[in-house]
């Protein structure tokens, strides 16, 4: 286990081009979890701009939002510690050639969610500037909070601190309690008002408590671990149900709400994945 800095534990992984054993059921994966870690129909830009606030960020944007046919949800994004948004540039270009605006900040102590909360209120300033780029591109009734480890602390932290203006959260690594450093960090799961999944690695020690977590959850919520991924790797393998979880809750999109919901939700049939609990309907 490596060390840890200020705040939550983040271990270090490198996304793009991360290499990640197939799993004896890769052939037979199904189809949500198939169609959606494949790229998506865009091309991908990346750009970087500084908030309001003088923080920076890196955005991985589809590469021509006026003609995609829609406007573009936006998906706010927090670091491990001791990475950058380097680091998920695999995963944040994905979820980009889907459709999503994502908005990274250039930071690795994200804990507190004040970082990500920002990052969406960039992205929301700047679909109402006329004078941007992104005016009138971006879907901002629809804004999602995501994040790694730390990043998974400060998604759910910036979904507190949004009261409602963030509509979706995925927490990738969610660490337990003991991580949180210090104790207020901890998010207060009480007062998450939106829909939230928990995605942890099986072989991930850091992540034992999601059953408590989802029970303190008052919201539509689930959770799954990937079988053999520890800490590292959860972004990594996590690629297709974190695209179709937002998706759904951002696009509504109904083939990749199959993957969740349901009496027998993809997922929970999905070989590579088990611990499925949910209280989605």
């Amino acid at each position: 286990m490596r060390g840890k800095r200020k705040g939550v534990l983040g271990v270090a992984l490198v996304v793009a081009g991360l290499a990640v054993a197939p799993s004896a059921h890769a052939a037979a994966a199904p189809s949500v979890e198939s169609a959606f870690s494949a790229p998506g129909p865009a091309g991908v830009t990346q750009r970087r701009v500084t908030s309001g606030a003088g923080l920076s960020y890196t955005l991985f944007l589809p590469a021509d939002l006026t003609t995609d046919g829609f406007r573009n949800p936006v998906i706010t994004w927090g670091n491990g510690s001791e990475t950058s948004c380097a680091t998920y540039s695999g995963l944040l270009g994905h979820l980009a050639s889907w459709g999503f605006a994502v908005v990274c900040a250039d930071s690795n102590q994200v804990g507190y969610g004040f970082e990500l909360w920002e990052g969406a209120l960039t992205m929301i300033a700047a679909n109402a500037n006329p004078a941007d780029p992104l005016h009138d591109q971006l879907d901002t009734d629809h804004i999602g909070a995501a994040g790694h480890s730390q990043g998974a602390t400060g998604a759910l932290n910036a979904t507190v601190l949004g009261e409602g203006t963030i509509t979706s959260t995925l927490a990738l690594a969610f660490v337990d309690p003991f991580w949180h450093k210090p104790q207020d960090q901890l998010p207060d799961l009480t007062r998450v008002t939106t829909p939230v999944l928990l995605l942890s690695g099986k072989s991930d020690p850091l992540t034992s408590q999601q059953a408590a977590y989802l029970k303190q959850l008052r919201v539509p919520a689930a959770k799954a671990a990937r079988v053999g991924a520890d800490h590292e790797h959860v972004p990594a393998t996590a690629t297709g149900y974190a695209t179709a979880w937002f998706l759904h809750t951002l696009r509504g999109d109904p083939r990749a709400a199959a993957a969740f919901t349901g009496p027998t939700p993809e997922i929970a049939r999905n070989p590579d994945w088990t611990d499925w609990s949910s209280t989605l309907g």
